[in-house]
């Protein structure tokens, strides 16, 4: 049986003694290894035996205590067969496994003070304590640096990078400590050896560049010192990274890249950069790609996780503002940089560095190459918005172009979910987009394109109101997976998002007046019925009409339009707007239906006798106004669709024009085809009826009361008789 195999089966039962001449002969051996062909085959052929004894003798010390050279003598036994450039820590499985548990073994030592009290109280024979550690540390940073000084690889250092990792980032101090002083030291070696040659495989320069720096920032001294001058030999190796791999079509950039970090280098040193770490993304920023400030960007945000250490919360805070700043629009991956901002929130206690984080996410959303993108990610969460989220909608903090822009387009999503087929259930993104307005009138950061956009705004939050009324968040196409089981409330609707967000654009666009005009006529309930909806926008219209008429006529300007190409729910509403207009529009327009008539050529008036169907009953009525100057524009067969028209007219909101409605109602009973009545039915016009006979007139109660009368008779009583007045005339002109 060979040696080596032997001596793994009784190591269990070797000495400290034992183990040390094992070590210290492996040692010597190494160093007749370019001299003595046998013992290099030997030390070859046997790696895989010597990588399970290092792992048996490791794992045999103890974790919280150090008695013996052990360790010491396993770091330096590596150490020598690294310079010979045998590597049992790099390769297979099981090299990872051995430099993952004696790095471990190394760093999770207890601290040298409580080392120095174990061994007061368990004397450990002829060594002392903190002397040992000092000279164990001392082995296992030069092992490191042996891995780098023969093989001086980039690839080396990503290697010893992904061990030293979750140990630079460990909540105790001592280990965070060790950790660093050790990473320092690999990284001032590898600066003054470093072999580049490409293809370089070092993928995680960002990452590396970020948490140096969050350790520049560490509350313990020591730790920010030696991440400092660790830092300090990162830019080193960068700069020579990025000449070797840059772009030669990029050559200019790089020059002017060089030359922004020797004029930074000028006003900063060592000691600045673990006094001021931001300084660090301002000279890293201009040599990381896409990939790499992205990076940097998701290691900064896991700092904000630090709870322990608030100083390390603002470090991250000042190094996401600076790199995201000063990087533009390099960036890649916003979706993800968005969701993790968003995760964070919660965890993050300081003020300013929540509002650090908050102005990260306003420079992404103000760059008009991400402003989709990160509007996309932040609707689509939960809505009501939580307080963190609600929180970020009302800090946005950009400037007045930007500003515009950012609300623009959180519009434009709200209006193209406007176009859905009505058979179809409303886009998540409508109530989202909408509760996101709410939050942003709220926060008033972007006042000045509130009132830029307030036409925009107002009608498209009015249409959104009309597709809300009577919905439920279950006629909603909610994203799978958005809510959790529990039940939503009933009181949670698309409507009451879309009312409380138009209600406070009146209020921040300082429409007072108009808004306490809703209030005591009790508009809001209007808007929210179905059968009222458009009696809400006429009493809007009219206060806007009679407190503001240039904002009012800033929004007429722009129903135009939708009048032609928007669905019937755009109509609506838009014609709640043109239906108040002033009297001596109204006596215009009635004026100029009678001469059109008129210039029609005899040929041609086949062709237009629908379009004056469609326009007779709202002359008529227009015709009983209360002012003089339209109801004399007026004076120049009973079909169902008349009566139609004339029952809309029943919920006007001028007295007059009911009053009419109703009259014109009970005598075109009287007088049209009684048979085609019955046929059609008459439980719509009574149903209507019967709401007015609650109106708050007395005259209009009479009235409505005996046209009532009059429809309810149509069932019983034959055909009248032949009789002739105006109407009759007026109905004998059209064909049956």
């Amino acid at each position: 049986m060979p040696v080596l195999p032997k001596l793994y089966v009784k190591l269990h039962y070797c000495g400290e003694f034992q183990k040390l001449t094992f070590l210290r002969s492996l040692s010597s051996l190494s160093q007749s290894l370019p001299y003595d062909e046998t013992t290099e085959s030997f030390i070859h052929s046997h790696i895989a035996d010597i990588v399970r004894i290092l792992n048996v003798l490791v794992q045999e010390e103890p974790l919280h205590s150090l008695f013996s050279p052990v360790r010491q003598e396993v770091f330096v036994t590596i150490a020598d067969l690294s310079y010979q450039d045998v590597h049992l820590l790099f390769g297979s499985e099981d090299r990872a496994d051995l430099f993952s548990l004696i790095t471990k073994s190394v760093i999770t030592l207890p601290a040298v003070r409580n080392l120095s009290q174990l061994q007061e109280v368990m004397p450990s024979g002829p060594y002392n304590s903190e002397c040992l550690y000092r000279q164990t540390f001392q082995a296992f940073s030069e092992m490191l640096q042996s891995l780098v000084v023969k093989d001086p690889h980039l690839e080396n250092l990503d290697t010893i990078f992904q061990h030293m990792d979750s140990w630079l980032q460990s909540a105790k101090d001592h280990e965070r400590e060790r950790a660093t002083a050790s990473m320092a030291q690999v990284l001032k070696c590898l600066s003054r050896h470093l072999s580049l040659k490409l293809p370089l495989r070092f993928q995680r320069l960002g990452h590396l560049v970020a948490l140096m720096a969050l350790l520049c920032g560490d509350p313990l001294k020591e730790v920010a010192s030696e991440a400092a001058e660790g830092t300090h030999y990162l830019l080193h190796i960068t700069l020579r990274l990025k000449y070797i791999t840059h772009d030669k079509k990029n050559h200019q950039s790089l020059k002017r890249a060089f030359k922004k970090c020797r004029e930074l280098l000028e006003l900063y040193n060592i000691k600045q950069f673990y006094s001021y770490p931001f300084k660090i993304a301002q000279i890293f920023e201009v040599f990381l790609n896409s990939n790499e400030l992205c990076q940097f960007v998701m290691t900064t945000l896991d700092g904000l996780e630090n709870l322990k250490h608030p100083c390390t919360q603002q470090s991250a805070g000042e190094l996401l503002i600076t790199l995201v700043k000063n990087a533009e629009s390099r960036f890649e991956k916003v979706p993800e940089i968005m969701g993790v901002i968003c995760a964070r929130l919660s965890i993050i206690s300081q003020p300013r560095v929540r509002q650090q984080v908050i102005n990260t996410v306003s420079l992404f959303i103000s760059r008009p190459k991400y402003t989709d993108i990160v509007l996309n990610h932040l609707l689509c969460h939960p809505v009501p918005y939580d307080r963190h989220l609600a929180e970020l909608w009302r800090t946005l903090e950009v400037e007045l172009p930007s500003m515009t822009w950012i609300l623009w387009r959180l519009l434009r999503k709200l209006q193209k979910c406007h176009n859905v087929p009505p058979q179809e259930k409303m886009v998540y993104v409508a109530v989202a987009a909408t509760d996101a307005l709410y939050e942003v009138f709220m926060g008033n950061r972007l006042r000045a394109a509130t009132f830029r956009l307030f036409p925009q705004l107002l009608m498209t939050l009015l249409v959104q109101i009309h597709h809300s009324i009577g919905l439920t968040m279950s006629d909603v196409t909610i994203p799978s997976g958005l809510y959790t089981e529990q039940a939503m409330s009933s009181e949670i609707t698309p409507l009451r998002f879309a009312m409380q967000a138009t209600k406070t654009l009146l209020l921040r666009t300082l429409c007072w007046q108009e808004f306490n005009i809703m209030e005591k006529n009790k508009g809001w309930n209007l808007l929210e019925e179905k059968d009222s909806h458009l009696q809400g926008v006429f009493l809007l219209a009219s206060a806007l009409l009679e407190r503001n008429q240039l904002l009012a006529h800033k929004v007429m300007y722009l129903l135009v339009p939708l009048l032609n190409r928007g669905n019937d729910k755009h109509k609506l509403t838009c014609a709640g707007f043109f239906v108040e207009v002033r009297p001596d529009v109204h006596h215009f327009s009635m004026t100029l239906f009678g001469a059109s008539i008129k210039s029609v050529k005899y040929t041609d008036k086949k062709n237009i006798e629908s379009q004056v169907l469609e326009s007779l009953v709202p002359l008529l009525l227009y015709s009983q106004d209360d002012n003089e100057a339209v109801a004399e524009g007026k004076r120049c067969k009973g079909k169902i669709n008349i009566l139609a028209q004339t029952l809309m007219y029943t919920k006007n909101a001028k007295l007059p024009i009911r009053r009419a409605a109703v009259l014109f109602i009970g005598l075109l009973s009287k007088y049209m085809d009684h048979s085609e009545l019955r046929m059609k039915g008459t439980a719509w016009i009574k149903a209507d009826l019967r709401g007015l006979l609650h109106d708050p007139e007395p005259s209009l109660r009479i009235i409505a009361s005996q046209t009532l009368f009059r429809i309810q008779k149509v069932e019983t009583e034959p055909e009248p008789e032949q009789t002739v007045c105006w109407l009759r005339k007026l109905m004998g002109c059209l064909h049956t």
